[in-house]
């Protein structure tokens, strides 16, 4: 993960100079078109041709490393939703050990919460 991390990293800051590079290709051709120099204006078009196949290749690599941490990603996601599925099951299994089953285990507590008389406990004797 940190070298995927290390290299689109690397990739978007060297696609941020590039395109600061073609920023300053672009103020540079302006001014030169400002002044009418001819000679450094052709000189700037060939220039900013370079930069531009530059960016688009970097845009192709970034996202080819995006596409492979998307599938990383999805990948990832659906095993920790299996993982989670797991845990949800063992959860409600325990769970079900827990709560009382049948006719008798469900007579333990009455409806307002005090324990039923009919539990089968000893009751006292009334004279």
């Amino acid at each position: 993960m940190t070298q995927s991390r290390s290299s689109a990293d690397a990739v978007v800051e060297l696609q941020l100079q590039n395109w600061k590079d073609f920023v300053t290709l672009l103020e540079a051709e302006r001014d030169a078109l400002i002044a009418n120099e001819g000679d450094q204006i052709a000189g700037l078009a060939e220039r900013k041709v370079a930069c531009a196949q530059r960016l688009s290749n970097v845009s192709r690599s970034a996202s080819a490393d995006l596409l492979g941490l998307v599938k990383q990603a999805r990948e990832l996601n659906r095993l920790n939703a299996v993982l989670l599925q797991q845990r949800i099951s063992q959860t409600q299994q325990a769970l079900a050990l827990l709560r009382p089953s049948g006719a008798h285990a469900a007579g333990v507590y009455g409806r307002d919460g005090r324990a039923d008389k009919g539990s089968g406990g000893r009751g006292f004797a009334v004279a």
